[in-house]
């Protein structure tokens, strides 16, 4: 019989683990009782978006979070103001509710603007005829981000 160097065809044999490694936690992680479970951020964009306007005076972008041809839609009439930030609006072209808000004036920033809302931003709209703004009241806000 042939010894195991001299095979023609040697097969590939099962190895066995034997010790070696570090122990492995298995031990599941508290989850902490006071933290609010909230929406998951949408993923960062490496590039700024571009932002078009058409010849009906609609003023929109490329959706950077999906892979198609979908965009977002400036509301116009409404901001966000956070910590000192203004935010505009913008609402995916479908009857999808999801509402983003981009920093202004540098465009670095879109976010679920229901994020910002959780955080105490304030919704504020421009009266139209009048040079002003209204604060939304919280049925306005919810009315608007669930219910356009």
């Amino acid at each position: 019989m042939p010894t195991r160097k001299n095979r023609k065809n040697p097969k590939k044999r099962k190895k066995t683990k034997r010790g070696g490694g570090a122990p492995v936690n298995k031990s599941p992680k508290p989850f902490p009782l006071s933290k609010q479970p909230s929406l998951p951020s949408p993923p960062e964009t490496e590039s700024l978006p571009v932002i078009y306007e058409s010849p009906e005076g609609i003023i929109f972008m490329q959706n950077p979070f999906v892979n198609d041809n979908s965009s977002l839609i400036l509301d116009p009439d409404i901001t966000i103001d956070y910590q000192g930030e203004t935010y505009s609006l913008w609402r995916v072209n479908t009857d999808e509710q999801t509402v983003y808000a981009l920093l202004e004036p540098y465009h670095t920033t879109l976010l679920w603007a229901q994020l910002l809302v959780d955080q105490g931003a304030r919704m504020i709209y421009k009266l139209e005829g009048e040079i002003g703004e209204v604060e939304m009241d919280q049925g306005e806000i919810e009315s608007y981000l669930y219910g356009h």
